[in-house]
């Protein structure tokens, strides 16, 4: 599992405009808006997975998004697929036969999802910003 924190700009001014509404309403408006933001990440670390049969690639997904206590979400990607070696190509291994021990050869992990969130990174947070002001609007608005 990799988690990152997606930074929401301008979240004093927002964080004061949204103590108005309640906690429904709050969690409305945050999780959509950060879930739109990750899918940019998903989408970006999908394309660079490592592809033989695919199944990494389509395993690719949000584990959980946690919602900021100040001005920063969680967000873990992963593996939903169960794909068992997701692990081993994320983070290495080594290979060869357990008898050899530690003289087995170690296999670098491609860190494609964080890759991904390095390269989404800014376009995330502007995206996650704008959505939540839109929605504080749309809130207020009613």
């Amino acid at each position: 599992m990799n988690q990152f924190a997606i930074a929401i700009d301008g979240f004093d001014e927002t964080d004061r405009r949204i103590t108005g509404l309640t906690d429904s309403m709050r969690n409305d408006i945050l999780r959509p808006a950060v879930r739109e933001g990750a899918e940019l990440v998903v989408d970006d670390a999908r394309a660079h997975a490592p592809v033989i049969t695919g199944a990494v690639r389509d395993a690719v997904g949000i584990l959980a998004i946690e919602l900021p206590t100040k001005d920063v979400a969680l967000v873990s990607i992963g593996n939903l697929g169960g794909v068992l070696y997701f692990n081993w190509l994320v983070h290495g291994h080594r290979a060869g036969p357990r008898r050899l021990g530690n003289r087995r050869r170690w296999v670098e992990g491609n860190e494609f999802i964080q890759d991904a969130y390095a390269n989404k990174c800014q376009e995330v947070q502007e995206l996650v910003s704008q959505r939540v002001l839109e929605g504080i609007e749309r809130e207020l608005g009613r």
